[in-house]
């Protein structure tokens, strides 16, 4: 599957579920916080494509 980089303001609360789950699972994977903004429309939806 194509990771997507698509990002909405809609998918906001899912991508943060998906960032908890980020951050539980690889625990090794430093993300300040205050970075979030950044992360949220690559790494994220990368990673909730495939975790979906």
């Amino acid at each position: 599957m194509e990771p997507t980089l698509v990002f909405s303001e809609r998918n906001s609360t899912f991508s943060l579920s998906c960032f908890s789950l980020l951050v539980r699972e690889t625990p090794f994977l430093s993300i300040e916080i205050t970075d979030f903004h950044i992360y949220q429309n690559i790494l994220l939806c990368v990673f909730c494509d495939f975790v979906v």
